[in-house]
């Protein structure tokens, strides 16, 4: 029983741990997808606009540059925040020890799609962040 305790509570604080401790680069980016959120809304009869706030923070002393894209993190029968990708990969840098919200905005032409999204909010956003040939999906 205490085995099956440990196994199945114990790894996400050794992770966590490594990140605040021993993590460089990327690795030491906590992304909080609980407050992270995206906002559609149709603008005219061709653009949708997206705009989202991603909060990070990076537990390392040293600067980190990392590129972010979006995926949907669920099967939606129309794509919302994957739509981001449009101006993606964004550009962030994060200070040593820096903790902030990351604001990203995009125009997306729907003339061409068969179907989209008016208006939404959307929560959880599921990310990608690249540095050095190195990816997360977080």
């Amino acid at each position: 029983m205490f085995a099956l305790f440990v196994a199945l509570f114990i790894p996400p604080y050794i992770g966590e741990a490594f990140q605040k401790t021993l993590a460089t680069g990327m690795y030491a980016v906590s992304y909080n997808r609980d407050i992270s959120n995206c906002q559609f809304e149709k603008t005219d009869n061709s653009t949708l606009q997206g705009t989202c706030e991603l909060y990070f923070e990076n537990y390392s002393s040293n600067d980190v540059e990392f590129s972010v894209s979006f995926y949907e993190r669920f099967d939606d029968f129309l794509p919302t925040v994957s739509l981001m990708n449009n101006d993606a990969p964004f550009q962030v840098v994060l200070n040593g020890g820096e903790s902030r919200k990351v604001p990203l905005k995009t125009n997306i032409d729907i003339t061409q799609m068969d179907g989209y999204i008016e208006q939404a909010n959307t929560l959880g956003i599921g990310i990608i962040i690249k540095s050095n040939g190195n990816r997360r999906g977080l």
